[in-house]
């Protein structure tokens, strides 16, 4: 089974919050001999205030959050691919309301959030966001999905 993308960065939120809040019931631990600091309420306000003031809460454990980064790297790894053949892209086409399958051989650039593909036959350049990709394909098995 292919996790999605955002099950990915979901579980790794997970794991890396309950890493955090594991240390950090190490080190209270250890703090627990001064005396304000054994209260647990003012332990979670110390330890929330930390983490809001370092935004590693609002960048970090957004569930959803960076999804886009992911999505590119993937595709630049298709773009860069040395079998770009191989590999096909199904986006979802709202003018036609349908999803559409492309040859990566075909996929000449990705820029700013966009895919650039050439059509040989007509010689023309066209664009898809590449928040529109739904599945990428490689020899007919599921390689990355959204």
């Amino acid at each position: 089974m292919i996790l999605r993308e955002q099950d990915k960065h979901f579980l790794w939120s997970i794991y890396v919050a309950l890493a955090v809040i594991l240390t950090w019931k190490g080190v209270s631990q250890g703090f627990a001999t001064i005396p304000f600091l054994d209260d647990p309420w003012v332990v979670l306000f110390i330890s929330f205030s930390i983490l809001t003031f370092s935004g590693i809460i609002m960048r970090d454990y957004d569930p959803l959050g960076s999804l886009e980064k992911a999505s590119n790297k993937v595709l630049h790894h298709v773009l860069r691919s040395q079998n770009k053949k191989e590999y096909q892209i199904i986006y979802q086409d709202d003018s036609l309301n349908q999803q559409v399958t492309l040859s990566a051989e075909n996929l000449i650039e990705i820029e700013k959030g966009t895919l650039i593909f050439e059509n040989k036959v007509q010689k023309q350049e066209f664009f898809i966001p590449s928040n529109k990709v739904d599945e990428i394909k490689f020899k007919q098995r599921t390689f990355w999905r959204q």
